[in-house]
Protein backbone atom coordinates (compact mmCIF):
# COMPACT_ATOMS: atom_id res chain seq x y z
CA UNK A 1 0.00 0.00 0.00
CA UNK A 2 1.32 3.54 -0.92
CA UNK A 3 0.03 6.48 0.92
CA UNK A 4 0.06 10.33 -0.59
CA UNK A 5 0.91 12.85 1.50
CA UNK A 6 0.38 16.88 -0.04
CA UNK A 7 2.51 18.94 1.40
CA UNK A 8 3.22 22.44 0.72
CA UNK A 9 6.58 23.51 0.52
CA UNK A 10 5.85 27.16 0.06
CA UNK A 11 2.29 29.51 -0.07
CA UNK A 12 4.52 32.12 -2.93
CA UNK A 13 1.95 32.10 -5.22
CA UNK A 14 2.52 33.27 -9.02
CA UNK A 15 -1.28 34.01 -9.60
CA UNK A 16 -2.19 36.43 -6.40
CA UNK A 17 -2.40 39.50 -7.77
CA UNK A 18 -0.30 41.30 -4.21
CA UNK A 19 -0.21 44.87 -6.06
CA UNK A 20 -4.05 44.82 -5.04
CA UNK A 21 -3.28 43.35 -1.39
CA UNK A 22 -6.75 41.69 -0.50
CA UNK A 23 -7.76 39.47 1.85
CA UNK A 24 -6.97 35.39 0.97
CA UNK A 25 -9.50 34.23 -1.88
CA UNK A 26 -9.28 37.71 -3.53
CA UNK A 27 -7.89 38.58 -6.84
CA UNK A 28 -7.03 35.13 -7.71
CA UNK A 29 -9.12 33.23 -10.12
CA UNK A 30 -7.38 29.83 -9.50
CA UNK A 31 -7.84 29.19 -5.43
CA UNK A 32 -9.17 30.46 -2.44
CA UNK A 33 -6.10 30.54 -0.27
CA UNK A 34 -4.09 33.63 0.74
CA UNK A 35 -0.56 33.42 -0.65
CA UNK A 36 2.15 36.12 0.54
CA UNK A 37 5.40 36.97 0.00
CA UNK A 38 6.57 37.23 3.85
CA UNK A 39 7.09 35.22 7.11
CA UNK A 40 5.35 36.34 10.23
CA UNK A 41 1.67 35.81 8.61
CA UNK A 42 -0.83 33.06 7.89
CA UNK A 43 -2.44 31.03 5.54
CA UNK A 44 -6.16 30.70 5.41
CA UNK A 45 -8.17 26.91 5.14
CA UNK A 46 -12.14 28.15 5.20
CA UNK A 47 -12.29 29.47 8.90
CA UNK A 48 -9.17 28.01 10.28
CA UNK A 49 -5.87 30.29 10.07
CA UNK A 50 -2.56 28.44 10.40
CA UNK A 51 0.54 30.99 10.93
CA UNK A 52 3.90 30.67 9.04
CA UNK A 53 7.17 31.73 10.91
CA UNK A 54 9.01 30.62 8.33
CA UNK A 55 9.51 28.11 4.99
CA UNK A 56 11.23 24.87 6.06
CA UNK A 57 14.49 24.12 4.24
CA UNK A 58 15.09 21.45 2.42
CA UNK A 59 16.60 19.40 4.74
CA UNK A 60 14.04 20.33 7.25
CA UNK A 61 11.67 18.70 4.39
CA UNK A 62 13.56 15.21 3.89
CA UNK A 63 14.14 15.03 7.76
CA UNK A 64 10.32 15.20 8.22
CA UNK A 65 9.94 12.83 4.98
CA UNK A 66 12.42 10.28 6.44
CA UNK A 67 10.67 10.15 9.81
CA UNK A 68 7.52 9.68 7.86
CA UNK A 69 8.54 6.38 6.38
CA UNK A 70 9.78 5.19 9.71
CA UNK A 71 6.55 5.44 11.38
CA UNK A 72 4.35 4.33 8.75
CA UNK A 73 6.69 1.79 7.53
CA UNK A 74 5.25 2.21 4.03
CA UNK A 75 5.50 3.91 0.49
CA UNK A 76 5.10 7.37 0.35
CA UNK A 77 3.93 9.36 -2.67
CA UNK A 78 4.91 13.21 -1.68
CA UNK A 79 3.08 15.26 -3.80
CA UNK A 80 4.33 19.04 -3.29
CA UNK A 81 1.53 21.47 -3.63
CA UNK A 82 1.11 24.70 -2.48
CA UNK A 83 1.28 27.98 -2.88
CA UNK A 84 3.42 26.85 -6.46
CA UNK A 85 5.73 24.59 -5.35
CA UNK A 86 8.07 25.90 -8.42
CA UNK A 87 8.86 28.80 -6.68
CA UNK A 88 10.30 27.31 -3.63
CA UNK A 89 13.90 28.32 -3.90
CA UNK A 90 14.99 25.22 -2.35
CA UNK A 91 12.83 22.56 -4.54
CA UNK A 92 15.86 21.10 -6.60
CA UNK A 93 17.82 19.92 -3.04
CA UNK A 94 14.26 18.77 -1.60
CA UNK A 95 13.55 16.68 -5.26
CA UNK A 96 16.56 15.27 -5.40
CA UNK A 97 16.84 13.93 -1.58
CA UNK A 98 13.81 12.62 -2.27
CA UNK A 99 14.58 10.63 -4.95
CA UNK A 100 16.82 8.41 -2.98
CA UNK A 101 14.11 6.94 -0.92
CA UNK A 102 10.27 7.82 -1.86
CA UNK A 103 8.76 8.87 -5.24
CA UNK A 104 7.01 12.44 -5.73
CA UNK A 105 5.52 14.27 -7.62
CA UNK A 106 4.27 18.15 -8.54
CA UNK A 107 0.73 19.68 -8.46
CA UNK A 108 1.30 22.92 -9.94
CA UNK A 109 -0.63 25.95 -11.39
CA UNK A 110 1.82 27.43 -13.36
CA UNK A 111 0.44 28.66 -16.72
CA UNK A 112 2.06 28.49 -19.93
CA UNK A 113 1.78 32.21 -21.65
CA UNK A 114 2.86 33.62 -24.70
CA UNK A 115 5.14 36.37 -22.08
Amino acid sequence: MTFRIQASPTWVCSLYDFKKGGAFGKHCAYCNLFSVKSANTFVTFGSKQIPITREMTPRDWLRGMHRGRQATGKHILWDFTGGEPTLYEGLPALLEGARSYSEWAITSNTLLTKQ
